[in-house]
């Protein structure tokens, strides 16, 4: 009996990239201090832009990822908001960007980051559940092949050698092998009985085989 062929295995989760977010982070922060020297643009509010990376970052990093991000966010908005030449000293205004920046950012970075690790989490367990399923259902078809293999006695008719079945029909060998385990008899003249058949004479039971009643 052919075995079944075993399900696809399922996508896994995406693999981590730890240090996508913060070298993000640091491109982004780089460019809008080039961008602020030479054109003297300031973004008003660059941490929209860090938000985004932040979320990436916990998503495809992790928790640590998407705090490393939000660190790199909190220090270059410190520099780019603090009063010129007064390194953290702000404006009330500005204070107040920055005591929401140091809520929201590293709050974005941890909510992300722990739905992320739940979500794969789960994702494992369904795996584990699917190995475990695929696992079943090879040992059932195993134990299917077992159980559909002859064993023990075989009741055959010792004179015209049909087969009984389960049910107390008698069927003959062929028909049995046919639709128990699918089997197609073809047949043949061994050499002990080419002779008789050519000679037009009843073939006998062999001498081992002695004929009587069905069993």
């Amino acid at each position: 009996m052919p075995s079944a062929k075993p399900p696809s295995s399922p996508s896994r989760p995406i693999r981590r990239q730890p240090w996508t977010g913060p070298a993000a982070s640091l491109g982004l922060a780089a460019l809008l201090v080039l961008i602020r020297r030479w054109t003297g643009y300031s973004v008003p509010n660059p941490n929209l832009l860090f938000g985004m990376i932040i979320v990436l970052a916990a998503y495809l990093g992790g928790l640590g990822s998407g705090l490393a991000s939000a660190g790199i966010a909190i220090a270059f908005t410190a520099w780019d908001w603090a009063i010129p030449g007064h390194p953290f000293r702000f404006t009330p205004e500005n204070l107040q960007r920055m005591l929401v920046a140091l809520t929201c950012l590293p709050g974005m970075a941890v909510l992300v980051g722990v739905l992320k690790m739940r979500t794969d989490a789960h994702h494992r367990t369904i795996l584990s559940y699917l190995a475990l399923e695929r696992e079943r259902n090879r040992e059932l078809a195993e134990a299917l092949a077992d159980s559909e293999a002859p064993e023990g006695a075989v009741p055959v008719c010792a004179w015209c050698r049909k087969v009984r079945e389960p049910d107390g029909r008698w069927e003959s060998l062929e028909a049995h092998l046919a639709h128990r385990y699918g089997t197609i008899i073809t047949h043949g003249i061994c050499p002990e009985c080419r002779p008789a058949f050519s000679a037009g004479m009843p073939i006998r039971p062999r001498a081992n085989e002695p004929a009587g009643k069905a069993i």
